[in-house]
């Protein structure tokens, strides 16, 4: 492995690594001229949630057979705290294909000027340390790596950036591998910090103190979008990337508790994080256990064997588990929900029926009309839904299901019930909802499309429940749209 060796302040500088409140890291050097942000916060400013939409959709993500570098989820944005400023990091939630890293956009405007990095995060699964043991790397948008730091128990213990000289690259040694055998990656992962081919070793003494806040100079000093170098001298701000002491069971927020090994604020076994950020029952428990249920079971068994009729059938499920029928109106293309108080409900379970002739003849054509039904919730199944959820007083039991001879679907709310805002009649999206159910073949996409587009609420996710075939369990996928806009599937364990 390469011999390691002591940087002076030149280095130092451009890497961005400096004394930081109580000395994150001490070095033994003399001060030489830097570029600097000045010790103003007025320079260091919170990028807006509009504003991180925008810069990221100008961004051209990398992409390999066409397929994006990295997605990420602006609806989970976050901002986070810096020391000695009033500003914060906004914090974008992000995934790199084929990669087990944990990834977050970092976004900060400096001196007006929105600059970005991708923070990955990677323990090593032979160390089971108190706090986060393992690597962290910087890359741009597209992937190029920036710099890297080893962490050993909160503690960032030596620093790597891409060398100069790309002929003089180090061919991996038996102590290379030896690493390898630590990080876990495969051999061809270029962000691992084994791969000393690409990058530069610098050693930093550092203390024993885990207080882990990462400076603001190191994220983005060097290398970074924009192309510009800025560090700052003294008093420099810090960002607290999780991994540290600091980041402990009772300082995470949103129901999160400190996951020692993977050195991150996380949701307990069983629960996710709802659009917010906090932690919420996860759906698909919730939903195993109401398939089960007697009567939820009893009620779709017998809704099954009705979609070929010519009129829709459908209950509401009081919060005691009883269930009181629907009656049909509008020639039995809805149910009636009059009189019923949404207070009182947990949600509604219905049929949306087959293509039927309704018994009169086109005049042109002399050919039977067929009543086309989409199967699929409609804009008023949304409401209602969203209704339910809106006062819910336990929203973990809040549900919608629609019986279809061509698949069954459930929705769960995992959103704030505060942004149940703005929310039209029925009548004024069917426009658009036809539209969308007539321009994709695939039901589940048209709808998700028309959720995003046009109900605009966070939080609405979308079930099959289905049978596979020579099987009588009942499986359940949770629909979302990937990146390409396409229908995505994972299966609930």
């Amino acid at each position: 492995m390469k011999q390691k060796s002591k940087i002076n302040v030149l280095k130092l500088f451009k890497l961005g690594i400096f004394l930081l409140g109580v000395s994150l890291f001490l070095f033994n050097c003399e001060k030489e001229d830097s570029h600097q942000i000045n010790n103003n916060t007025s320079l260091i400013q919170t990028v807006s949630k509009k504003e991180s939409v925008l810069f990221l959709n100008q961004k051209k993500l990398l992409t390999k057979g066409g397929t994006t570098y990295l997605t990420y989820d602006i609806s989970k944005i976050s901002f986070e705290n810096i020391t000695n400023s009033d500003s914060k990091i906004a914090v974008i939630p992000a995934k790199i294909r084929e990669s087990n890293f944990y990834s977050r956009i970092l976004l900060l405007k400096i001196n007006d000027t929105i600059k970005s990095v991708v923070y990955n995060m990677h323990s090593y699964p032979i160390q089971e340390t108190a706090y986060f043991s393992g690597e962290v790397t910087l890359t741009n948008l597209n992937g190029k790596p920036i710099k890297s730091f080893k962490y050993l128990n909160g503690i960032m213990t030596n620093a790597y950036v891409l060398k100069d000289n790309t002929n003089s690259h180090k061919s991996i040694d038996d102590e290379n591998e030896a690493c390898r055998s630590i990080c876990g990656h495969k051999i061809d992962e270029k962000l691992c910090n084994c791969n000393m081919q690409y990058l530069e070793e610098i050693v930093i003494n550092s203390n024993s103190n885990n207080n882990s806040y990462v400076p603001i100079a190191i994220l983005y000093g060097e290398d970074d979008d924009t192309g510009s170098s800025n560090v700052c001298e003294v008093n420099c701000y810090g960002w607290d990337d999780g991994g540290s002491g600091d980041n402990q069971d009772n300082t995470c927020s949103g129901g999160k508790v400190y996951n020692s090994v993977s050195g991150n604020c996380e949701c307990a076994e069983g629960m996710i994080e709802d659009s917010s950020g906090n932690c919420i029952d996860n759906p698909c428990d919730d939903i195993k256990s109401q398939i089960n249920a007697t009567g939820f079971k009893g009620k779709k068994d017998e809704l099954n064997k009705l979609t070929g009729k010519k009129e829709e059938t459908g209950y509401v499920e009081n919060k005691d588990g009883t269930f009181t029928k629907l009656n049909p109106i509008k020639n039995g293309h809805s149910l009636d929900l009059t009189g019923i108080s949404f207070r009182n409900i947990n949600g509604f379970i219905h049929t949306h029926l087959d293509d039927f002739e309704t018994g009169k003849f086109d005049e042109e054509t002399g050919l039977p009309e067929v009543n086309e039904i989409f199967r699929m919730f409609s804009p008023a199944d949304v409401i209602a839904f969203l209704s339910i959820a809106k006062i819910s007083t336990d929203i973990s039991q809040v549900y919608a299901t629609v019986i279809t001879s061509s698949g069954d679907y459930m929705l769960r709310f995992t959103g704030n019930q505060n942004d149940i805002t703005g929310v039209k009649l029925a009548n004024d999206y069917k426009e658009d909802y036809i539209k969308y159910m007539k321009r994709y073949t695939n039901k589940e996409q048209g709808f998700l499309h028309f959720l995003k587009n046009h109900i605009k609420v966070n939080g609405i996710e979308l079930y099959k429940l289905h049978k596979p075939l020579f099987s009588s369990d009942i499986k359940i996928e949770h629909k979302t749209l990937d990146t390409k806009g396409k229908v995505d599937k994972t299966e609930c364990e």
